[in-house]
């Protein structure tokens, strides 16, 4: 298959991904910082931190999503929020088990830890949105 096919086929997700790319990278942004000030500044558990800075993650990237990314839902609002709650949810918990392997485990920094469980969830998030929740 030659790089023309290849993008015919799969232009919408290349675009949709490139454009979640952006919006999660201003998410993940607020969420670093969020994550910082709570466990670095504010001293707080690494893990309380990571559900506190989950919510003004979770808070931004949907909002952007759905302005920037996905404008067209297979549900209704409501629904579309919950399925999305739930899916981010199950990212939350994807996220915590990175952060404990990486600190508890292998004695990364967790700042560091929780930017390579950010990533990991940022695929989660995409794939799951992409499949279950937005046309």
């Amino acid at each position: 298959m030659n790089i023309t096919t290849f993008w015919n086929k799969n232009r919408q997700w290349i675009i949709e991904f490139v454009k979640y790319g952006i919006t999660a990278g201003i998410a993940t942004l607020c969420d670093w910082g969020s994550y910082y000030i709570f466990y670095d500044k504010l001293k707080i558990n690494y893990l309380i931190a990571a559900c506190f800075s989950f919510v003004i993650w979770f808070t931004v990237n949907y909002i952007l999503s759905v302005i920037f990314v996905f404008k067209e839902s297979k549900y209704k609002r409501s629904k579309e929020f919950f399925l999305v709650l739930v899916t981010s949810l199950i990212g939350l918990g994807i996220n915590m088990i990175c952060l404990y392997i990486l600190v508890d485990l292998f004695f990364f920094i967790p700042i560091i830890a929780k930017m390579i469980a950010t990533a990991v969830c940022m695929i989660w998030n995409f794939i799951m949105r992409k499949l279950f929740v937005f046309k």
